[in-house]
């Protein structure tokens, strides 16, 4: 469509140039008639054909000649020329204005085509034009999409950035992590190293031990033999004895008969108190029994606790027993009255009784202290009498220790004063005696008298009454063993830490976590053990050999129980 425009413009220009130039022509043409001055020849010009369409051109009038000339010859040859010349132009501008007018309707026909299609052309515009708006619309959406992607891309580059940045740093972390756990793989397979080196040092101390106490178990085998041996000749003396006694009875009862027979002139000899000890014949029975063994103090089994803790024997209880005085400050020895009234299960019982109040009395200390042995074995209250005044008044540490010993194995009410009393003693066997009386005697009610048994310059004493505390199982009674983890001895800071263990209190853990890195091994791991019971977790499986490990443990167990401790 513009190419077709463009032709009929192109014709339109070619025929207005012809016409301008056909009317050149005639323009000089007229101007030449004009120069000859002639009036006459212009009459003989042919008229120009009307033409309303196109306005008369002024050149073209003939202006008016004077009436006095007249054309010459050869100016009339001229005008003739001319005149053809004009026709020949007149014709060739009537067809130059027919071509005109037929250029020109087609020019109207090409315009009205053109306004045609410049109307087609026009809304084609305005649609272009709301498209080009809709595009440039949809362009500033996609602009502002644009910039925010660019937005939301910086914002996502920045998120990679710090990402790849954490990643780095979760790498490096992870790398320090992988080479902290390594190293303590190492260290853990150097403790699993020591460990079993550990486990086969304590299988060869275990089977020496238990090679020893099989040689022991032997032993007390043989002795337990002699004893029944013993025991069985003690029966039959006793039956030798009360069938003496059964003579000496009958021999009594004929005397009196006797007696009565003779005269009342004759005034009776009235036997002396002392006749009846006389008729004891002076050799008697000795009856060996083996020691009993006493428990160890530090490390009591669970049966022992089991056995010893549920059922104690409680003060207040005692007191109101009508059948155990109040025991003076100075004992008073068994009387004759009171031996002539005691019941005894068996009249062996009542000579072995006799035959240890005399012995009890006697200069040699063995004497003495196999006479309360003999005693501790008759379960009879003046037993316990006669224990208490021998170590109201004994000064052998070793026969005083033995009376403890007794009464403790006696149980009975009326030698727990006696027993409670014995923890002030000068020795510190007897001390140490007294202590594991008073724990097996008084049970959970010992707890004061043996918390003041723990500031004793006595090492020994000071463990095992550590020891029994942790027995008890009373949690509140962690914290009175505190002091005794800054101990001079290790058994005792052992002893301690060990019976805090028992005693499950997280009041101590602080202070167990910092003897990891006691400088004696078995405190260390004993502190370990007893954390680990407490708490319930496991860090490791044994304590560090080194220095360096062992503060890397603790402060890692430090670090634990803080954060349980800001939890709660």
């Amino acid at each position: 469509m513009v190419n077709d425009r463009s032709k009929d413009v192109g014709v339109i220009g070619a025929v207005s140039r012809r016409i301008g130039t056909f009317t050149g022509k005639t323009a000089a043409a007229g101007k030449y008639i004009v120069t000859l001055g002639g009036s006459g020849s212009t009459s003989k010009l042919p008229k120009r054909p009307v033409d309303t369409a196109e306005p008369v051109v002024a050149s073209e009038q003939a202006a008016p000649t004077p009436a006095h000339h007249q054309p010459l010859p050869e100016q009339e040859l001229e005008v003739t020329s001319l005149s053809t010349a004009i026709g020949a132009i007149t014709s060739d501008l009537t067809t130059a204005r027919r071509e005109l007018a037929e250029t020109r309707g087609e020019a109207k026909n090409t315009q009205s085509d053109l306004g045609s299609q410049i109307q087609t052309l026009q809304k084609e515009k305005n649609s272009l034009i709301v498209k080009l708006e809709e595009a440039m619309h949809d362009a500033e959406v996609t602009n502002a999409q644009e910039i925010a992607a660019r937005a939301r891309f910086a914002e996502l580059k920045a998120v990679l950035a710090a990402a790849s940045n954490e990643s780095k740093q979760i790498s490096a972390q992870k790398d320090t992590e992988i080479a902290a756990a390594k190293s303590e793989i190492g260290v853990v397979r150097q403790e699993l190293a020591e460990s079993r080196s550990e486990a086969k040092n304590a299988r060869e101390q275990f089977e020496t031990k238990i090679a020893s106490l099989q040689k022991e178990k032997e032993s007390l085998a043989c002795e337990l033999r002699e004893a029944q041996q013993i025991s069985q000749q003690a029966k039959d003396r006793e039956a030798a004895l009360k069938a003496r006694l059964g003579a000496m009875e009958s021999n009594i009862a004929a005397a009196r008969n006797e007696l009565m027979k003779v005269p009342s002139a004759i005034e009776p000899a009235t036997p002396k108190p002392a006749s009846k000890t006389k008729s004891i014949p002076k050799k008697q029975v000795a009856v060996a029994s083996v020691p009993p063994v006493e428990p160890k103090p530090i490390a009591a089994p669970a049966k022992v606790k089991q056995a010893i803790a549920p059922a104690p024997k409680e003060p207040a209880k005692t007191q109101k027993q009508p059948s155990a005085p109040a025991i003076s400050e100075e004992p008073a020895d068994v009387t004759p009255e009171e031996l002539s009234q005691a019941v005894f299960s068996g009249a062996a019982e009542k000579v072995i009784f006799t035959r240890a109040t005399i012995d009890i009395a006697g200069r040699s200390d063995a004497a003495r202290r196999d006479a309360v042995k003999a005693l501790s074995r008759i379960s009879h209250k003046l037993s316990v009498k006669a224990i208490v005044a021998q170590l109201g008044r004994e000064a052998s540490p070793q026969v005083r220790q033995e009376c403890v010993k007794a009464l403790t194995e006696l149980g009975m009410a009326e030698g727990h004063s006696a027993v409670t009393r014995a923890l002030t003693d000068q020795d510190a066997s007897v001390r140490l005696a007294a202590v594991w009386g008073v724990y097996l005697l008084d049970g959970v009610q010992s707890a004061p008298a043996l918390e003041g048994m723990l500031p004793d310059p006595d090492e020994g004493i000071r463990r095992r009454a550590v020891a029994c505390i942790g027995w008890l199982g009373k949690e509140e009674l962690a914290p009175s063993l505190l002091p005794l983890l800054d101990d001079n001895s290790p058994s005792v800071r052992q002893a301690a830490i060990e019976a805090m263990g028992s005693l499950n209190s997280p009041k101590v853990v602080s202070a167990l976590i910092k003897l990891i890195n006691d400088s004696n091994t078995p405190v260390g791991q004993a502190a370990l053990r007893s954390i680990q019971t407490i708490t319930g977790k496991k860090m490791s499986k044994s304590l560090p050999k080194d220095e360096k490990p062992r503060r890397r443990l603790m402060a890692r167990w430090e670090e634990w129980w803080k954060e349980q401790q800001d939890a709660e």
